[in-house]
């Protein structure tokens, strides 16, 4: 398997957003993928399973909250045991425009001395249900020693970071290589 994508869901609170979430990967241009999810949810069925399923998507009830880390910790062992050679983490109140996973593929792809990528993420206008121009984040940077930022949030978006140099991804969205993540784990 080349990609498993994995998020996590939590109560009622990420519910509103799955339809608009699953349905913008569900509209991505994607081979050999699997898509995993870790429900932090109390109650077995809940709103959250409820998609899932519609999606067909692997899923863990845990029936409590073990956390941001944890949860993916656990997704991402799923994704060596499959074999994947990319992973994908993905909070679900994204909408992922089409072509932005396969654009991530291509980069990690192209260089092999990449461990991560990020996406350039756009803010969402709720009240008017659309993307705007104004950046939330393209990854983050060292701005000076130990001060971490997101590069060009608040910032109107004009290209001038497409292909900016981060330190790392936002955990908003960030697509890593799995070899890169074994050779870090604890032992």
């Amino acid at each position: 398997m080349k990609l498993a994508i994995g998020f996590i869901t939590y109560g009622e609170i990420t519910a509103k957003y799955l339809p608009y979430f699953l349905l913008s990967l569900k509209n991505q241009d994607l081979d050999d993928f699997k898509i995993m999810a870790i429900d932090n949810s109390e109650e077995k069925e809940n709103n959250n399973i409820r998609y899932l399923r519609k999606y067909n998507i692997d899923y863990e009830w845990t029936g409590e909250n073990v956390g941001f880390a944890r949860a993916y910790n656990r997704m991402i062992k799923q994704a060596v045991a499959a074999g994947a050679k990319y992973f994908l983490a993905i909070n679900p109140d994204m909408i992922v425009e089409s072509g932005a996973i396969k654009e991530m593929l291509q980069a990690l792809d192209a260089d092999k001395n990449l461990a991560s990528v990020s996406p350039k993420i756009l803010r969402w206008d709720f009240k008017n249900k659309r993307k705007t121009s104004v950046i939330d984040t393209c990854g983050i940077i060292e701005a000076s020693p130990l001060r971490f930022f997101d590069l060009g949030q608040g910032e109107e978006d004009k290209g001038q970071y497409n292909r900016a140099e981060i330190i790392g991804p936002s955990g908003a969205a960030a697509m890593y290589r799995v070899s890169a993540l074994e050779a870090i784990k604890e032992k």
